[in-house]
């Protein structure tokens, strides 16, 4: 008997050999079947080709152009116009959306600019592919693009990608044209043609399967606008089996949506969301819609027979149409789709990861702002650990304006177990960073790889401390809360460095000159100085005034000594991040006060 895995491969290996089989009983099929595949591996290297040439620009234009619905709106349209894949530009919105580089309602303006833009792809082939002979543009681009693809310089190949893409795009629509003009010939499938509500209840979920099946509503357009020209197929089901595409291309969005972030299956829920809005409104005023495109083709002077070109406009029209129903009403769209998909509540108590998702991984500019950020988040759980576990105050007491013996008269009686702290609040999280970050190295530049090593360090000093924490809590929370004055005084002297110092690093995003927080790094390597002098002078003095047992005083000597770690280890944590600027320098537009500390 076969076991589920053997089952599934042999499933596999029957339905390819069954697929040969039928493609090879017909030449014309072989036509189309063969141009559908040429044109999705086009649409593949042109996605690799963009993806590769534009996650950095992309990041910053999503900065400057995101802010108000409007503007994300536009950038959605462009960069799929461009592009020419709704697909690409979902998953990259989805990545930089789970990286924590947008917000959900400029991500849900992309996602319905990028339902608008993919509308071009249908007046390409309708105005272009179908009217010209294209294949004889195709294979001119295809030598110069794989000459281009074997270098390894990231843009070279990136421009070599989209050559290919655009000649594998023009080869398959020609493949398809011709086929479908042939079959033509042999057989007519007029007969087929249904009217009414009859047609659109039929060719809509025909559209929507061939979608699911290509996984792609360009390609879907393609064959469409390819029967629609020849015969094979009647407008108004040509016009259903559009709509039907507009609905099976969300589901692209929603298997990638997977493994994203909460934030990123927020936003496939939208566009589903809006699609579904759409596709009913569509159909429930259809017949008044298409005698308005009718109108409106007479008006662009499109010919009463063009039908390939009606269609494009009607493609147009009705998610132009879903834009302007949809968009004012995006804040509520928000809160129904929060209310929804709820953050959920981890067990246990144990932090996760917020923006590390393989999502997030798609490009190295995403990957790098989402483990800059998830750093950002292991150090405010570290801070929370800090205060709780070595102070017994809350962690905004800590950065608070009150004096520092302030803030020490408030703390707490009980202590909660630094060790419990950090496997609740660090380990599982560190693990996840670890983890995520030998597995998005691939494609990146020697610098990026660079500043994801330097992350992973910081991060591994940060749970360094928080294991040097662990090991003087019981000392000191005993001398604290019950034990001898002289020794109460020198851990809360303890304390009191400590507390400084993370005043000091909270501060330091502030001073604008780099000069001057290199200073104040050197000013914190000559306190640590000091602080060993005086330690042992404390402690030779309280020892000969028999203020504190040898032993007590032993215990005190390796907890002084730990502390001036913790605190050279926090100042290597603070040249990293925030005197030399070696990471976050690549997101000069992120506040390393508000990331670190807010």
């Amino acid at each position: 008997m076969f076991n589920n895995r053997q089952f599934t491969f042999v499933s596999l290996v029957i339905a390819v050999l069954a697929l040969i089989w039928l493609v090879s009983r017909n030449h014309h099929v072989q036509l189309i079947t063969a141009g559908i595949a040429v044109f999705l591996f086009g649409m593949y290297f042109l996605e690799q080709g963009f993806s590769q040439l534009s996650s950095e620009q992309l990041k910053e234009y999503l900065r400057r152009f995101t802010n108000t619905i409007p503007r994300s709106l536009s950038l959605g349209v462009i960069t799929t116009a461009l592009a020419q894949s709704s697909s690409l530009i979902s998953l990259l919105t989805i990545s930089f959306l789970s990286a924590g580089l947008l917000s959900l309602k400029a991500g849900i303006g992309i996602i319905f600019g990028a339902n608008l833009g993919t509308t071009t792809g249908a007046w390409l082939i309708a105005a272009l592919g179908l009217k010209i002979k294209v294949a004889a543009y195709a294979l001119p681009l295809l030598v110069p693009a794989i000459v281009l693809i074997s270098f390894n310089q990231r843009t070279i190949r990136g421009c070599g990608f989209v050559l290919a893409g655009v000649g594998f795009l023009f080869l398959g629509i020609d493949f398809i044209k011709e086929g479908f003009e042939s079959f033509s010939q042999t057989i007519e499938l007029g007969k087929y043609h249904f009217h009414g509500w009859k047609g659109l209840l039929i060719f809509i979920p025909i559209g929507i399967l061939i979608t699911l099946v290509l996984q792609s509503s360009h390609a879907t357009l393609l064959l469409t606008i390819a029967a629609l020209s020849t015969g094979q197929l009647s407008y108004v089901n040509a016009l259903a089996v559009a709509i039907g595409s507009n609905l099976g291309t969300t589901i692209t969005a929603i298997l990638g949506s997977i493994q994203a972030h909460l934030e990123g299956k927020r936003l496939a829920l939208a566009h589903l969301v809006f699609n579904l809005i759409t596709s009913v409104v569509v159909i429930s005023l259809f017949y008044p819609l298409l005698t308005f495109n009718n109108m409106l083709a007479d008006l662009l002077q499109i010919n009463s027979g063009d039908y390939t070109l009606r269609l494009a406009l009607f493609h147009s029209l009705f998610n132009l149409l879903g834009v302007l129903l949809l968009v004012p009403f995006v804040d509520p769209l928000i809160r129904f789709i929060q209310w929804v998909l709820p953050r959920r509540k981890t067990q246990d108590n144990v932090i996760h990861a917020r923006y590390l998702t393989k999502m997030a991984g798609g490009t190295s500019a995403s990957a790098l702002e989402s483990l800059v950020r998830e750093t950002a988040h292991l150090f405010h759980q570290f801070q929370k650990i800090t205060a709780r576990g070595l102070v017994g105050v809350p962690r905004h007491a800590i950065y608070s304006t009150k004096p520092t013996n302030e803030v020490l008269r408030s703390a707490d009686n009980v202590w909660p177990s630094v060790k419990l702290l950090y496997y609740q609040r660090a380990k599982t999280l560190f693990g996840e960073i670890l983890t995520f970050a030998a597995t998005c190295k691939e494609g990146m530049s020697e610098k990026d790889i660079e500043r994801i090593d330097q992350l992973v360090s910081v991060c591994r000093t940060i749970v360094e401390v928080i294991r040097l924490e662990r090991n003087i809590q019981h000392n000191m929370s005993s001398a604290i809360l019950t034990g001898a004055r002289p020794l109460r005084d020198k851990y809360h002297q303890l304390q009191e460095r400590l507390i400084g110092l993370l005043r000091g690093m909270h501060h330091l995003p502030k001073v604008g000159d780099p000069e001057d927080r290199q200073r104040w790094a050197e000013e914190q390597k000559k306190r640590l100085r000091h602080d060993a002098s005086q330690d042992r002078d404390d402690l030779e003095l309280l020892i000969l005034s028999n203020r504190v047992d040898p032993l007590v005083a032993s215990s005190l000597m390796n907890d002084c000594q730990t502390m001036r770690e913790i605190q050279r280890l926090l100042l290597r944590v603070a040249k990293v991040l925030l005197v030399e600027n070696r990471v976050t320098d690549a997101i000069p537009e992120l506040e390393a006060n508000a990331l670190f500390f807010d």
